[in-house]
């Protein structure tokens, strides 16, 4: 006899382990006092019970905008467009090392490099600390190595496409003037006359940006200076309220959001998780095999109930030792009560008061 996957069921442990995340949730932001609501005027709730990371470092400022998430690619396709000034439909994360073309030609690993859907490339930077000297001659040779990388063998010069540098500087970059935003092209100093259209470098000066001093204020701001606001502000806790009015009037800075907020999440909690997460494979792993062993196993006439009861059995048995499992795992971490371990593994408190005891 052929056991049937049981979609129901498996759907209602998918809600419970989802309730009893968002409960330990609860209770961690009730214990630290974090989850406060920031404010009345909101849209959407942006409460979270730990302080987000910094956006700033390199690896957190790369996972905002690189995690397989529609949220992700929302943020990207933002950025970029709020950075360059046009619209910008589709965008491909490529190769962030691009290859030597001679034996000692020097090595760049870039943070972010993307092609658009018209062939355009941009390169983008996060540099938190420096000199407009050095870091200028940096930029323009990270944006020649991308131009030249177009050109290849018998191709002409129209095949060459525009290469956008954008770095976002957490020092002062000009320190003649005061603005955020600066705009570098090639162009004839006496009549104005731009050169070439496929040279941009933008360099984003996050220490340069104008004080908030009320939320209307936020509105008048331009959608790239609502980015720039958000990586500066993002993990101040006593910025929460600005940070949720720029994300409730710009849905890419609220996929950015969302992406941070996932690599926000300490490690005792997202190892709870991961668990949980690894529990409901292992259960769907047993089904499976149970699943191909009843197939092959009903081929054989006169066997069918036999096998059908050991199956069965044999599922049973499995689940329930994976469900031990992970209540042991979990009472190790102590980041859930046994009464809430029982709820989410669905095992007998009684059993896991005994697990308890044997640790």
């Amino acid at each position: 006899m052929k056991e049937k996957f049981d979609r129901k069921s498996f759907l209602r442990e998918k809600r419970k382990e989802k309730r009893l995340l968002q409960k330990s949730i609860r209770q961690a932001a009730k214990e630290t006092g974090s989850g406060r609501r920031w404010g009345r005027r909101r849209k959407v709730d942006y409460t979270y019970p730990f302080p987000l990371v910094n956006p700033r470092e390199d690896a957190n400022f790369k996972a905002i905008f690189t995690q397989p998430t529609e949220d992700s690619q929302l943020a990207l396709r933002s950025f970029i467009s709020a950075a360059i000034g046009r619209e910008v439909k589709k965008v491909r994360l490529t190769n962030n090392e691009p290859a030597r073309v001679f034996e000692k030609q020097r090595v760049i690993r870039l943070d972010l490099n993307c092609e658009f859907e018209d062939g355009s490339l941009a390169q983008i930077e996060m540099q938190c600390s420096g000199s407009k000297d050095m870091f200028s001659a940096r930029i323009l040779y990270y944006w020649a190595r991308l131009y030249t990388s177009f050109l290849k063998g018998g191709h002409n010069w129209e095949k060459l496409k525009p290469v956008y540098q954008i770095s976002v500087v957490d020092f002062n970059f000009e320190k003649n003037d005061n603005e955020p935003v600066h705009k570098y092209r090639l162009y004839d100093k006496e009549t104005g006359s731009i050169c070439s259209e496929n040279l941009t470098i933008i360099v984003l000066d996050l220490t340069k940006l104008p004080e908030i001093h009320n939320i209307e204020e936020i509105r008048n701001l331009p959608t790239i200076l609502k980015w720039c606001k958000f990586l500066k502000e993002a993990d101040n806790t006593e910025s929460r309220e600005i940070v949720s009015e720029i994300c409730n009037q710009e849905v890419g800075i609220m996929g950015a959001f969302k992406s941070l907020r996932e690599v926000s999440i300490p490690q005792k909690l997202w190892l709870w998780y991961t668990g949980r997460v690894a529990a409901e494979a292992d259960r769907q792993m047993f089904l499976d095999l149970a699943r191909q062993e009843g197939l092959a196993a009903g081929i054989a006439e006169g066997k069918a109930e036999g096998l059908a009861a050991g199956k069965a059995a044999g599922i049973s048995e499995g689940v329930r030792q994976s469900a031990i499992e992970t209540a042991r795992n979990l009472l190790k971490m102590k980041v859930c009560t046994p009464e809430q371990i029982a709820s989410a593994v669905n095992l007998p408190l009684e059993t896991i008061l005994g697990l308890q005891k044997e640790l």
